[in-house]
């Protein structure tokens, strides 16, 4: 019996493979604005991405994005044919049409297109196509392109700025520069040794799954040899825990290589939307990137993409002040927005700066009062890092004019809630006048962390390794108590670090009360430390972190939770989330 055609799996792989090549136009036609010239090379290029993009459209069904991708294919090849020069207003043109491929596309997979709305959508386009088409050859201008948006790889820089067209004469409109004769585009070069294969993500992961429980069976064997009293046999068994140890630690790390993807696919959605959001705001700003070879969990990407999104709104919006301004204040004439990664600790570590007006922390205050977030009495005792993270609070905004870009109270709350989400924390400096910092710290991976076995009373948790600084079983004279509310701080090596008591937290009974006779850990959350009280902790293991929220619900101050080796459930712990309920206990802001 024949199988029936499966033809979704083909869809699948024609909306991947079409998402590819548009993100290759894009980069392509930003990369453009910012010549007034343009290659044959180019032209070829975009020529096949649309011709594969109108072939493989119309074998699937996709016929509203097949026509639209043909009419772009027509333009395309009146270009390579030299009937048609460019000019940046047909930059521009070209831009637009990418828009529309990728507004169609998303439409004909939602299957809510039909030939009225095309036209509606498309018409007006289309129109201005064809009107080149037909035209006449073009009278001899020069275009003087001021500052225009150019794509950068790394260490390169993204612009985006206004033109202004003159008519000039006996100039040539275009000079097209050719690297070799104009030839049919040729097939992609064969990279022998390099084969790849589209895999969907959802087989990775529950490889990724599999691998998980080969680790919860590699606990429940070394807790199952630390029984065993016959000392030979326990040697013995031991040897052949650590052979399998070391083999499931490298199947583990190659399918972890699998999941990471460079940090350029996270990029590759900011200058587009920079060089739209500095248009609509009348600004000329500079894109830098750095760390783009950087490899990341494919699974952050999906949460990681809003934050960066809303910071780098932010930073435009609220941040690069207005051309005129800049210049009064002695600044160059376009700002910068860079934003970096890099791995470190076993953490990616993203940095988005900007060199803008920075975060005026007065008037900060001055909304959180008026919004009864803050009195003015604790006002005045906030640090500057305090009065910064007040944008942290829910609905606070400090915009009155509620626009497309900001205005509606959802911001920085709940960019923190996604950071936290995956594991993360972030962190913000900045300087009145000189610009701004945003960083964020996230793990490698959300699926299997190495921890520490810490022992609270009767409960035992699990600690990442990747916060943990040091430990150490304290001396009563390293104690001291600060404020009115009892505030233990730990002071080493001349540093004082704030104790949170974990039986307190979380109301265990324990009898570990003195500092003296339990153990204090020292971990890391951003750039501050904090040091956790716990009884003693035990053996350090790797364990596969499952999402709690997912099966019960959401518990504050845990990221996860894990099977341990004797097949009960271990929480995972949450610095992040344990100091702010440390803070909130407190009255910390």
């Amino acid at each position: 019996m024949i199988a029936p055609f499966n033809m979704s799996r083909f869809i699948d792989l024609f909306i991947d493979e079409s998402r590819e090549t548009l993100e290759k136009i894009e980069k392509l036609l930003l990369a453009l604005e910012q010549n007034i010239a343009i290659t044959s090379e180019e032209i070829n290029d975009l020529f096949r991405y649309l011709h594969t993009l109108k072939g493989n459209s119309s074998s699937i069904g996709f016929l509203y994005f097949s026509k639209l991708a043909h009419e772009l294919e027509n333009f395309l090849d009146a270009m390579r044919h030299e009937a048609l020069l460019y000019t940046p207003q047909i930059g521009e043109n070209l831009i637009e049409g990418y828009e529309l491929l990728n507004e169609i596309l998303t439409l004909e997979i939602a299957k809510e297109i039909n030939e009225e709305l095309f036209q509606s959508k498309c018409s007006p386009y289309l129109i201005i196509l064809r009107t080149y088409l037909n035209a006449p050859p073009p009278t001899q201008q020069s275009v003087i392109l001021e500052k225009a948006p150019v794509h950068a790889r790394e260490g390169e820089t993204f612009g985006f700025f206004k033109k202004v067209l003159k008519p000039e004469i006996a100039s040539p409109l275009l000079v097209i520069e050719p690297k070799t004769k104009a030839e049919p585009p040729t097939k992609e070069p064969h990279l022998v040794g390099n084969a790849s294969i589209r895999v969907n993500l959802e087989k990775i992961d529950n490889l990724m799954n599999g691998i998980g429980e080969l680790v919860i069976a590699m606990s429940m064997l070394e807790q199952y040899a630390d029984n065993l009293t016959d000392q030979k046999i326990k040697n013995g068994f031991n040897e052949r825990i650590g052979f399998l140890q070391h083999t499931i630690r490298d199947l583990q790390d190659s399918v972890m290589s699998t999941r990471m993807v460079p940090m350029e696919q996270v990029y590759s959605k900011f200058p587009k939307l920079i060089r739209d959001i500095a248009k609509t705001l009348h600004k000329e700003i500079l894109f830098k990137t750095s760390g783009s070879d950087v490899e990341i969990d494919k699974a952050m990407i999906e949460g990681l993409s809003d934050p960066l999104m809303h910071i780098i709104r932010n930073a435009c919006d609220h941040g690069i002040e207005p051309s005129d301004q800049r210049v009064q204040l002695g600044k160059p004439i376009e700002g910068t927005i860079t934003i970096e990664a890099m791995q470190a600790n076993e953490q990616i570590i993203i940095s988005i700066h900007d060199d803008g007006k920075g975060i005026d922390t007065q008037r900060i205050v001055e909304k959180a009062i008026a919004m009864n977030i803050l009195t003015k009495d604790k006002a005045l005792t906030l640090s500057h890092k305090e009065k910064i993270n007040l944008i942290f609070e829910p609905g606070f905004t400090t915009t009155t004019d509620i626009t497309d870009l900001s205005g509606r109270g959802v911001g920085m709350d709940v960019v923190r809630s996604n950071i936290n989400r995956l594991g993360g924390s972030i962190q913000i400096d900045s300087t009145l006048g000189e610009g701004s910092l945003f960083r964020l710290l996230l793990p490698l991976t959300l699926a299997i962390v190495d921890v520490l076995t810490v022992v609270i009373g009767n409960s035992h948790f699990f600690l990442p390794l990747s916060v943990i600084i040091e430990s150490l079983q304290p001396q009563t004279s390293m104690i001291q108590s600060m404020g009115n509310k009892n505030n233990e701080i730990l002071i080493l090596r001349e540093e004082a670090i704030p104790i949170i008591r974990l039986h307190t937290i979380f109301n265990i009974e324990t009898p570990v009360k003195s500092l003296s006779e339990g153990m204090l850990i020292i971990v890391r959350y951003g750039t501050s430390k904090v040091a956790l009280f716990i009884d003693i902790f035990l053996n350090q293991q790797q364990v596969v972190i499952k999402p709690i929220d997912k099966n019960f619900k959401a518990i504050k101050g845990f990221s996860g939770a894990s099977i341990r080796g004797d097949g009960s459930i271990g929480l995972i712990l949450d610095v992040v989330a344990i100091t702010a309920i440390y803070k909130h206990s407190k009255g910390i802001v």
